[in-house]
């Protein structure tokens, strides 16, 4: 199935002939052709653009290919967003200036902000029509009618403004803008609060801008004290509910019956759809996105340091100092069996290669050699024909036998019986090699 289709994606990852973009809004990723339309994306881009789709389903799943047409632009976008509010919304009109091109204009909720050229007024506007100015009870000779929706023009029809009225309409916006600037976005900064501040540089005073913002970061700073403060006394809630919770439990598994309020000591282990994961060649960083199921279990460290903290249950204390000390003796006793296992592993290295440079190898007589064994140091022979023996014969010599059984193995080089096929033999006498042996 091929079809066009206009789409977001963000860029994850680039490839020698397509990236990997994730879909905007909907999670699917999917491969991206590198075009000349794409070449020049980034990692990290989040991109708008017509493609083609293409779909190729069969046993094993479907496949998606997106290869860009062409890019949205910018300006594009803007058209298409003013123009929906136009359609979608009742909005108002600041005609800031009057006769030019427009110089600036401004987006803020349902409001459109023009500049002109002189200085023309304030009205609301419906549809595609402007309704009257807002000021008290003027009437007006004529409509303010929208000709075309242009962002580097927007023509009007207007009508005369006496003076005075351009005098109460200022007065009028600057109470507006000093209110909006004092009471709305303090938290925060945003497009809108651009666009405030512009309109604040056209009616108010440089003093008074600054006065502002002086104000706004002083509400912000009591806003951000507020939020810690109301996060500190949740903090503080959800540690008193986890005390009460923990000093009436039997056991700590019970606390997963609790995760909302526990989930201070409560492991989150997630588990992935690997298949996805190899079908998507998914990068480590985006397996969040594959999860198929979270697993819980108590976070045993997390909860020992709670209860110490809080000196909380003093039994539980005792029970997991008891299991972290148990376990910390099996992990140094598993690390010294690995130390030990892997010195023995380098000795009949260093064995085998002295008994290769330096040893005989016997040539059989009548049949493979049987060796009479006195002692075995080492041995990991299997059934299947693999694996190596150092084994000391009854006559003294120290024998390194490498297994040489398997289907497809070179029979015919063995020259030592195993009950097998055979294997190599190689032979030194045991006082070249005792200081090794005693390391087995």
């Amino acid at each position: 199935m091929v079809f066009e289709k206009r789409v977001v994606y963000k860029i994850i990852e680039r490839k020698r002939k397509y990236f990997l973009g994730e879909e905007v809004g909907k999670g699917y990723k999917n491969n991206i052709e590198i075009n000349e339309v794409s070449q020049n994306w980034q990692v990290g881009d989040v991109v708008e653009f017509v493609a083609r789709i293409e779909v190729e389903k069969n046993q094993y799943g479907t496949k998606v290919k997106v290869i860009p047409l062409r890019q949205i632009t910018e300006e594009e976008k803007r058209r298409e967003e003013l123009e929906k509010r136009f359609r979608e919304y009742e909005k108002e009109i600041i005609v800031l200036e009057y006769e030019g091109d427009v110089v600036s204009y401004g987006i803020t909720g349902g409001n459109i902000a023009i500049r002109i050229g002189e200085f023309l007024g304030y009205a609301k506007v419906k549809g595609n029509e402007l309704e009257k100015p807002f000021w008290e009870g003027q009437k007006v000779k004529k409509d303010i009618t929208i000709k075309n929706i242009d962002y580097k023009k927007i023509d009007v029809e207007v009508i005369e403004i006496p003076a005075e009225l351009k005098e109460k309409v200022r007065e009028i916006m600057k109470e507006k803008v000093r209110n909006w600037l004092k009471t709305q976005k303090l938290e925060g900064w945003n497009y809108e609060v651009d666009f405030w501040f512009a309109l604040a540089e056209y009616y108010l005073s440089a003093d008074e801008i600054e006065e502002i913002r002086r104000y706004r970061a002083e509400k912000k700073e009591e806003i951000e004290k507020e939020k810690e403060a109301k996060r500190q006394q949740k903090e503080k809630e959800r540690k008193e509910a986890l005390i009460q919770l923990i000093q009436k439990l039997a056991n700590w598994d019970e606390l997963l019956e609790h995760r909302d309020v526990a989930r201070e000591v409560i492991e989150v282990i997630p588990i992935y759809n690997w298949r996805e994961i190899a079908e998507y060649e998914v990068s480590p960083d985006d397996y969040d996105e594959h999860v198929k199921e979270y697993k819980y279990r108590v976070d045993l460290q997390k909860l020992y340091n709670f209860l110490k903290e809080n000196n909380l249950r003093q039994d539980w204390q005792k029970q997991l100092e008891e299991k972290f000390a148990k376990e910390e003796k099996e992990k140094k006793e598993l690390k010294e069996q690995a130390r030990k296992e892997k010195e023995r592993e380098e000795t009949k290295d260093e064995i085998a290669k002295i008994m290769k440079e330096q040893g005989e190898r016997p040539e059989p007589t009548n049949g493979l050699i049987e060796i009479e064994e006195a002692k075995v140091y080492y041995d990991t022979f299997s059934i299947y024909g693999t694996g190596e023996r150092i084994v000391e014969d009854k006559q003294g010599y120290i024998w390194y036998l490498l297994n040489n059984g398997m289907d497809g193995d070179d029979w015919s080089v063995n020259n030592v019986a195993t009950g097998g096929a055979g294997a190599i033999g190689w032979r030194v006498a045991k006082e070249k090699v005792k200081d090794y042996l005693a390391r087995l």
